[in-house]
């Protein structure tokens, strides 16, 4: 099914929609885990990427300068919502993620490398 890519597929219309999703879809969540990482490492470390107290951020851009926070509170300044503990969970799901991407590579290599 997902042999070479020159010409017309060749099979039911479900296998072409199969290849369509494997061939198409299922890379794209590489996109995704990439995010997901970038996005657990901020919630593992916040303080190395926004400040936790607004009285640390210069006056002339407390206005603008946002802090994180994991439980809610009322902040006249912008504010990030960081989920709390679940910053390794994302880490971990989102090399899932793209290892999931390189599938549709990896069975492209396999069935050429069996013929």
């Amino acid at each position: 099914m997902l042999g070479s890519y020159e010409g017309e597929l060749q099979g039911s219309p479900l296998d072409k929609t199969i290849h369509a999703v494997v061939g198409g879809v299922v890379p794209s969540l590489g996109m995704f885990g990439i995010y997901r990482i970038w996005v657990g490492i901020i919630e593992s470390w916040p303080d190395a990427f926004y400040h936790n107290d607004v009285a640390t951020i210069p006056a002339a851009y407390q206005h603008v300068e946002p802090t994180y926070r994991h439980k809610h509170d009322l902040r006249p300044t912008p504010v990030v919502d960081l989920g709390s503990g679940v910053g390794l969970t994302n880490i971990g799901i989102g090399f899932m993620y793209v290892l999931l991407g390189f599938a549709p590579l990896a069975l492209v290599w396999w069935r050429h490398s069996h013929q």
